[in-house]
This record gives structure tokens, C-alpha cells and sequence, in this order.
């Protein structure tokens, strides 16, 4: 195992993003579409185990109670959503998401983007890059509380 550094970039927001022909309905919109079908992709090397164990995790941590529905890549994920097909999760900075029809709902929860190099890296340039980028990255984005 390769020992690894890194240094937190900036928090990105995630949203459950839907088409907007079929918008979240009541008074709980996360609620509505917990309830809808859950669009999610398996990794390129993923293994069977180890997607059925993503799922689960990730149908518990979001708490969707609908089917769930397998893509085959990410872009597909978007694509069905954006045919009404489900709910798929995403982050404020997808470039996939960007330009589709798409609606989305914040689901209150940000992920910390991180640069990552290797420990045992003999060039200073790595660590260097890496404030460069958080400084960059701070201009546009907070990062979460700890």
C-alpha cells in the first residue's frame, strides 16, 4: 500500500437531480423523491459483491425506499434522469450535468474534493501544485465545516 497526502480543495454540494418535467411534489421534496426509482452506475472494475454492497450503502445513506435502477456508465445515470426515468445524485461541478435538462434539489450534504499525491513523491512540485490548486479553488468555493 502506497502511503498517500492530501490537502482538501473545496466542498462541492450534492443534489438529487431529476427532469424537470417531473419536479418533486409536497411539502418534503427530498421525501418525493426518495421514494422514486434510484439511477445509479457500476464502476469500470467494480465486482458484483462489491457494486450490491455500494448500493446498499448508497440506498441507506440517501434513503431511497424506490427501485433502483442499473446504468451502464454515468453519462446514461443523466440521461435517464433527464427522460424522467429516476433520481440521480450529483454534485454542484458534474461537467456531465452540465447543459442537460435537468432539475435539482439540494440535498443539504457536501463532498470535499481533495488533491492527492503520492507520500514517497521526491519533487516539492506535487505539494506546491496542490496549495496552488486550494488557493484557486478557494476563490470559488468554501469548504465544509470539520
Amino acid at each position: 500500500d502506497e502511503q498517500l497526502r492530501s490537502l482538501p480543495l473545496c466542498g462541492i454540494p450534492q443534489y438529487f437531480m431529476v427532469s424537470p418535467d417531473l419536479p418533486p411534489r409536497g411539502d418534503d421534496p427530498l421525501a418525493d423523491l426518495r421514494r422514486r426509482p434510484f439511477l445509479i452506475d457500476r464502476f469500470e472494475h467494480e465486482t458484483r459483491q462489491e457494486f450490491a454492497q455500494r448500493v446498499q450503502m448508497e440506498r441507506e445513506l440517501w434513503g431511497f425506499t424506490g427501485e433502483t435502477v442499473v446504468v451502464p456508465d454515468r453519462d446514461s445515470a443523466y440521461t435517464y434522469a433527464e427522460l424522467g426515468r429516476g433520481v440521480v445524485i450529483g454534485t454542484g461541478e458534474s461537467v456531465m450535468a452540465a447543459g442537460r435538462a435537468l432539475a435539482s434539489c439540494p440535498t443539504g450534504v457536501r463532498e470535499t474534493l481533495h488533491a492527492v499525491w503520492p507520500l514517497r513523491d521526491p519533487s516539492p512540485l506535487a505539494a506546491r501544485y496542490a496549495r496552488f490548486l486550494q488557493r484557486a479553488f478557494s476563490q470559488r468555493h468554501s469548504l465544509p465545516p470539520p
